[in-house]
């Protein structure tokens, strides 16, 4: 299922440029699954793998930050790192991208990410729902 998946997804993107694909997972990740927190649909917290998050009726802010990340890598071959928030119990993602380097993006490990929002629908590439001043840890994805 897996890798149907990304092959459809492949062919889309294809006619694409990176940031239109990227845009394209994005809100892709964004609506595909209805949002529940792990406490309430599991009883406690679980952080799904990609593939998991595929066959889940529900997803939450990780499951969708390490799908989109598995995405991203498989389908762009670009890397990633999880972006989390401690205070607000959130976490989020930012993609390697040298080329754009504005809006919400930084530099981490010499290298400039883009944050993107994979948990709320309206967000656009380069967009987050925190302040990335609120970042308490990164953690490298891919």
């Amino acid at each position: 299922a897996q890798n149907s998946v990304i092959r459809e997804l492949k062919l889309v993107t294809d006619k694409m440029t990176k940031r239109e694909s990227i845009g394209f997972l994005l809100k892709f990740v964004q609506s595909a699954f209805p949002y529940k927190g792990d406490y309430e649909n599991h009883g406690r917290e679980k952080y799904n793998f990609p593939e998991e998050t595929l066959f889940e009726k529900f997803s939450d802010c990780e499951d969708r930050t390490l799908l989109l990340a598995g995405l991203v890598k498989e389908i762009l071959g670009l890397n990633s790192v999880a972006l989390y928030f401690e205070k607000d119990q959130h976490m989020s993602l930012a993609i390697e991208m040298s080329e754009y380097n504005y809006g919400y993006s930084f530099r981490y490990d010499d290298r400039y990410f883009v944050a993107c929002e994979p948990t709320g629908r309206n967000y656009r590439f380069g967009q987050t729902a925190i302040s990335l001043e609120r970042i308490t840890e990164v953690y490298k994805l891919y």
